[in-house]
């Protein structure tokens, strides 16, 4: 019944849109009304600036990693447990019953969850993500192959069944949830 009650409060904690949440207090904005119109750190940034983007990316990042440790070093939580506690966090944030199911793409939820539920996964998505970004300076290109990278990695380290699926389930989402920039990415429109 715990595990149960934990994976509702990870889904509700990871549905909690915090990029909406400091535009509207610190600049009194909605920020689904600007830029890409998406909730994330990537658009809060271009559209309100570094500090807000920085805040917004530590804050979605922070409520799924949170979840994790939480369940693994105060619950016992074994890690097919975790996993699930990822997934409704990283879910949460994407299909958010405070928006109407709707919500970010998950990018940083996605990967600083990784990075609690398993650090090598997660360093080597951020390695990704730093790597591209350096390189062609746009984040939704890094978003995407970090998360590609923890889908491929988690079959490479040989991560139980049911964690490779799920973590590969998840990539897939985020994933999809970029048709719009893969279909700016393939015109030479992406920023």
């Amino acid at each position: 019944m715990i595990l149960v009650l934990y994976i509702i409060t990870s889904y509700l904690l990871g549905a909690v849109p915090f990029g909406l949440l400091l535009s509207k207090i610190f600049a009194k904005t909605d920020i689904r009304d600007f830029g890409s119109k998406n909730i994330g750190a990537t658009n809060v940034t271009r559209v309100l600036g570094k500090k807000l983007g920085l805040c917004t990316l530590i804050l979605d990042g922070s409520k799924g990693a949170i979840m994790v440790l939480i369940g693994r070093y105060l619950l016992n939580f074994q890690n097919n447990q975790l996993i699930i506690v990822v997934f409704a966090a990283v879910i949460g944030h994407i299909f958010s019953p405070y928006l109407k199911f709707k919500g970010g793409k998950g990018v940083a939820t996605f990967l600083a969850s990784i990075l609690a539920f398993h650090p090598w996964l997660g360093i080597i998505a951020l390695l990704f993500w730093l790597t591209i970004y350096a390189v062609f300076k746009i984040s939704s290109l890094g978003g995407i192959f970090s998360c590609l990278s923890c889908a491929i990695n988690a079959w490479i380290f040989s991560l139980p069944l049911p964690q490779s699926v799920a973590i590969s389930l998840l990539a897939t989402i985020i994933i999809l949830k970029h048709r719009d920039n893969i279909a700016r990415l393939i015109n030479n429109n992406e920023k």
